[in-house]
């Protein structure tokens, strides 16, 4: 179990971090491309009434589209700001089992 706390830690600082601040800005990209698309349909009005309703069923998915991905953007890249450096609680937990790992040596030695 420590030996995979080490290794999700090892991999964060590695390529983790940068692969969620990637994954980030891809996703704010894409919904500003859809809010670019939303911005460029036609109004529903130039179409006939039979079409209305298919417009604005489309212009609603798209719309959830866009808050979808906003909310993942944002989530994934205050995720990787706020780990930048390692997640303090497991940086913690390893820092704890290193000295209780040492403690117990040291008492073994003396004892």
């Amino acid at each position: 179990m420590v030996a995979s706390l080490r290794k999700r830690e090892r991999d964060w600082r590695c390529w983790g971090k940068w692969l969620t601040l990637l994954c980030g800005v891809a996703s704010g990209l894409c919904c500003l491309y859809s809010v670019y698309v939303l911005a460029k349909l036609p109004s529903e009005w130039q179409f006939p009434e039979a079409r209305r309703l298919a417009v604005i069923t489309s212009r609603m998915f798209i719309f959830l589209v866009t808050v979808g991905l906003g909310v993942i953007s944002v989530y994934m890249i205050s995720f990787a700001i706020r780990d930048w450096h390692g997640n303090t609680t497991r940086t913690l937990l390893l820092k704890l089992i290193d000295y209780s790992c040492q403690e117990k040596i040291s008492n073994d030695r003396t004892g």
